[in-house]
């Protein structure tokens, strides 16, 4: 049964990441049944363990990695730790450059596929860790790690330089650059290579200004009013906007953390994982299907909500807005496959208080609302969360595009369970391999799991070694007995208690 599971699940991640008509060339991302940080590198850990268990790749093998973003860095650092050669192709002057300066987007590693998988502060990879912050912050870190640990082991790593092509010559793929940046104009052959170009370029709207979803906007002002009257857009980034104006503690999304902590004592996760499955089994790849159902299946669990389930969100809802805000969207109801179920709960909380409106319509340059086909007023200001522009680049076709979204809305191949542990990455002399209770493991991983937990609860975190196993606890404090409730029970995978304080006798 082992083989078995082993098979498909190289199976499923080979077919996740194959391109039609492209021998070799793989893709990670942008599309899924959800999309997170957290996911391109889980995708990409499983892209690389798939390839050379079908023996695509081995060590030595020369691989192209296109695009220094998080998925792009993780399949290199990931190659590399396979003893690949690889050369890194990334369009900007900078690895990690797009979210760098991104302080207002709370990010978290799991929170998108709750409750479907369990709520974890911290990821839990070989490597390129990271815990719930803000998105600069994180991207911080990781460029830190990157630059003292991995950097060193990719053999090219080529900075402003444009892939126009992939080209095909006796079986072997070779990447095509614009002049003027540092990767040759023709690089190759490769064994494989690795399109990772994360969420990619976002599409816009003419006439309407552009503000990337990374970007600093004014859609909640310095003072707290909400001017932005209209949102485009049904996946999570509209869903995250429009919440953020009705919202008075949004924080940058922690609130949707107060309500998940909520809702953990009640029944609430249970109907939440039952209805996401429904509606998959129904729908399939059908937005509007699945747009239908669940609208019925959110509202029918709103009502179910008891007041302590309620609390977080009504305290926070503004009460001073003139009229509701538009969310516009091209299916009947708000409700989208890629949305996360807390996101799509909120919103359903939102509709009905009466604070988010939603009108099934099309929003095009000019720019042009059209409203069961006639056109109509745009209120003004107007946020477009339409999505990354799924052109990859302009490397493929729309019918290699259109097959490969098919393919990647999934969620199994981030739910699945890895074929593989931290041993079978390279242990390098100075990064230890991933191992929960290997003292120098849990070395290396104190520093940020002491940052997120002097960050979250305003404690130190210590460091314990019981019997030659390494673990992490913190001091129970006598006047917050929440903390052995909120504490998480693993940190990067490492164990993590909540003691009694230390009595040091005279």
């Amino acid at each position: 049964m082992a083989d078995e599971s082993r098979e498909e699940a190289i199976r499923l991640f080979l077919r996740t990441s194959s391109i039609n008509g492209m021998d070799r060339v793989f893709a990670i991302g942008p599309f899924g049944g959800r999309v997170s940080f957290a996911s391109q590198q889980r995708r990409a850990l499983n892209t690389v363990w798939a390839l050379e268990q079908d023996g695509c790749i081995a060590a030595g093998s020369k691989v192209a990695v296109l695009g220094g973003g998080l998925a792009g860095v993780t399949a290199a650092t990931a190659l590399a730790a396979r003893k690949c050669i690889v050369h890194l192709f990334e369009s900007e002057q900078r690895i990690l450059s797009v979210q760098q300066d991104t302080n207002h987007r709370f990010v978290h590693p799991t929170i998108n596929f709750w409750p479907e998988m369990d709520l974890s502060p911290t990821t839990k990879f070989p490597f390129l860790d990271w815990h719930a912050d803000k998105c600069s912050r994180i991207i911080d870190v990781l460029h830190d790690e990157w630059r003292l640990h991995f950097k060193k082991y990719i053999t090219k790593t080529y900075l402003k330089s444009e892939v126009k092509k992939i080209e095909t010559e006796d079986g072997l793929p070779f990447v095509v650059c614009a002049p003027g940046g540092d990767a040759p104009e023709r690089s190759g052959p490769y064994k494989a290579v690795i399109m990772a170009m994360g969420f990619g370029r976002e599409r816009s709207v003419k006439g309407l200004p552009f503000v990337s979803y990374w970007d600093r906007d004014e859609l909640v002002d310095a003072e707290g009013s909400a001017p932005t009257k209209t949102v485009s857009g049904v996946g999570d980034g509209g869903l995250i906007d429009a919440l953020r104006v009705v919202h008075r503690e949004f924080r940058g999304g922690r609130l949707s953390l107060d309500l998940i902590e909520a809702l953990m004592q009640t029944g609430i996760p249970n109907l939440l994982k039952s209805a996401e499955k429904a509606v998959r089994n129904k729908a399939g790849t059908d937005r509007e299907i699945a747009a239908v159902e669940y609208q019925k299946c959110y509202q029918q669990i709103l009502e179910d909500m008891p007041p302590v389930a309620l609390e977080p969100l009504n305290r926070s809802l503004r009460d001073d807005l003139n009229e509701p805000v538009m969310m516009l969207g091209g299916t009947s109801t708000p409700y989208s496959l890629t949305a996360a179920p807390i996101h799509k709960l909120m919103l359903a909380h939102a509709i009905s208080r009466e604070v988010i409106e939603y009108k099934q319509a099309n929003l095009a340059d000019g720019p042009v609302l059209m409203v069961g086909g006639v056109k109509a007023s745009l209120a003004k200001p107007c946020i477009v969360r339409h999505g990354p522009d799924p052109d990859l680049g302009g490397l493929l076709d729309k019918a290699q595009i259109g097959a490969l979204r098919d393919r990647q809305m999934v969620l199994d191949d981030v739910l699945s369970d890895a074929h593989y542990d931290g041993s079978y990455w390279a242990a390098w002399s100075e990064y230890p391999q991933q191992n929960f209770t290997d003292p120098g493991f849990v070395a290396l991983r104190y520093r940020s799991a002491a940052d997120y937990v002097l960050h979250e609860f305003n404690l130190p975190l210590t460091q314990a070694d019981d019997d030659g196993k390494a673990s992490y606890y913190v001091s129970q404090d006598p006047k917050r007995p929440d903390l052995v409730r909120r504490v998480p029970p693993e940190l990067y995978g490492i164990r993590t208690e909540v003691r009694p304080p230390r009595v040091f006798h005279a």
